[in-house]
């Protein structure tokens, strides 16, 4: 029996988290299901810092180098801090699920309102989608290149990529449509697998491979990009870097699901980034330290994924790898998870607000299932639609993303033959703008690049303020 005062206080928190809403002129209609643990573990999940490092780490190692990668990394770590602080305040003081496109127009003067608020919410329903597909692009490749890794005689092919990522997108949508108890439980077991997973890859890596010298980490540069100087380099293998913190906003789109949302968003937010920012650096020393020169050898080229090479090379043992390569899947999985409710609450509260055309469809909640139907099925449809690019069967739609790509070629190409240090310098927020497209693209050589073209925007456009 729940006692009279737990009761009162639940009341009180349910009146306090509706009244933040009616002042926002909203109406509360999604059952607050999640606590402080179940968003945190979607949170930190989602953010993966040290999963992701372990997919895209090559990056500032060829445009920085151990060094480089080391330093930009605690760079991108205490700027990613100071941002999700600012996010941390707004969010206290009015937690919707729209977030930054609702923030913007509190902020903005009233002429400008409505222009800035509805192109802070194009970019952010935009980034979220794409950012959704990436990761799932990313789970498909990365179960495929497990499979190379256990079985000699697989012969991949990018369909099967694509075939395994549409898998992956209709596990996450039947999660997220039995939702109810589901979600919030899984986002715990996430928490655990998250940061128990880490020791149990990093304790096999640290004691079982040859390690480097703390010179070769520490003071070890490189300019692998062959830019003009080796700052200009160390800037662009940090992308890599501020990639491995997107996402960690998902605990705001989530808002009207929280009990008690105005507390526990801010914990929320600073507490994943404190959480993953020193797993991930754990993680980066430890591959500094354990990754030989060529980069997980063979099987890291074949796989696309160089760190299940070095798990061989540190084990000797396909099953070890395996099961260490298993707990970064189990996680991927569970991201997936994680970003299609907050990409879905995304693009419902925009259209709760009439910013996209169909708003009327997409702003349904299925009154059984208290869940916005309509757009969570819209988002695993728009994934589903983007994973044919990488299957071969579209050809044109591969050109399509290549001329996307080719404005920052293009930045980067004049920022590297102009000698003027003013030119350089305005230049850098174009490519830094442009940020994640270079190495991204260099982490999924598997035939991967072209997807990861289009869907690299996502951490551009989700940190839209």
């Amino acid at each position: 029996m729940v006692p009279p005062e737990a009761k009162g206080h639940d009341n009180s928190v349910r009146e306090r988290d509706d009244a933040h809403l009616q002042r926002m002129g909203k109406k509360p209609v999604l059952k607050r299901n999640f606590g402080i643990l179940s968003i945190l573990g979607f949170s930190c999940t989602i953010l993966g810092t040290w999963e992701s490092l372990l997919g895209t780490f090559t990056g500032p190692l060829r445009n920085g180098g151990s060094g480089g990668a080391i330093y930009a990394f605690i760079f991108g770590w205490v700027g990613t801090f100071a941002s999700f602080m600012v996010l941390a305040e707004l969010a206290s003081m009015a937690p919707t699920s729209g977030g930054q496109y609702h923030w913007a127009a509190m902020l903005a003067t009233p002429k400008h309102m409505k222009f800035i608020s509805f192109i802070t919410g194009w970019f952010t329903v935009l980034g979220w989608q794409c950012a959704f597909a990436a990761v799932a692009f990313l789970t498909g490749s990365m179960i495929q290149g497990a499979i190379i890794l256990g079985n000699d005689l697989y012969h991949a092919m990018p369909w099967h990529s694509m075939l395994i990522c549409w898998a992956s997108l209709s596990f996450a949508l039947i999660i997220n449509l039995v939702g109810g108890k589901i979600l919030p439980r899984a986002g715990v077991v996430l928490l655990v697998v998250h940061i128990v997973g880490f020791f149990g890859v990093l304790i096999p890596l640290v004691y079982m491979a040859e390690h480097n010298t703390k010179e070769q980490v520490f003071l070890s540069f490189h300019n692998g990009g062959g830019f003009e100087t080796q700052g200009l380099s160390w800037f662009v293998g940090m992308t890599t870097c501020a990639f491995a913190f997107g996402g960690g906003d998902a605990a705001v789109h989530m808002a009207e699901e929280i009990a008690n949302a105005s507390k526990v968003i801010p914990q929320t937010l600073m507490l994943s980034i404190g959480i993953n920012g020193c797993l991930g650096f754990g993680i980066l020393i430890a591959t500094m330290f354990c990754t030989g020169p060529d980069l997980g050898g063979k099987l890291g080229g074949i796989t696309g994924y160089p760190y299940m090479g070095i798990f061989l090379e540190a084990t000797n043992s396909v099953s070890g790898s395996l099961a260490m390569s298993a707990i970064i899947l189990v996680v991927y999985i569970g991201a997936l998870m994680g970003l299609l409710a907050a990409a879905s609450r995304q693009l419902w509260s925009f259209s709760r607000d009439r910013g996209v055309p169909g708003w009327r469809l997409w702003s349904r909640i299925s009154t059984s299932r208290q869940l916005p139907v309509p757009a969570l099925i819209v988002s695993v449809t728009i994934a589903w639609l983007l994973a044919i690019l990488e299957s071969g069967l579209m050809s044109p739609w591969r050109t399509s993303c290549l001329w996307q790509y080719r404005p920052s070629t293009y930045r980067t190409s004049w920022y590297r033959s102009s000698s003027s240090s003013a030119a350089s310098a305005a230049t850098y927020p174009c490519t830094m703008t442009a940020r994640t497209k270079l190495s991204t693209c260099q982490a999924l050589s598997l035939s991967g690049a072209h997807f990861a073209t289009l869907v690299s925007w996502a951490p551009s456009l989700t940190a839209m303020p």
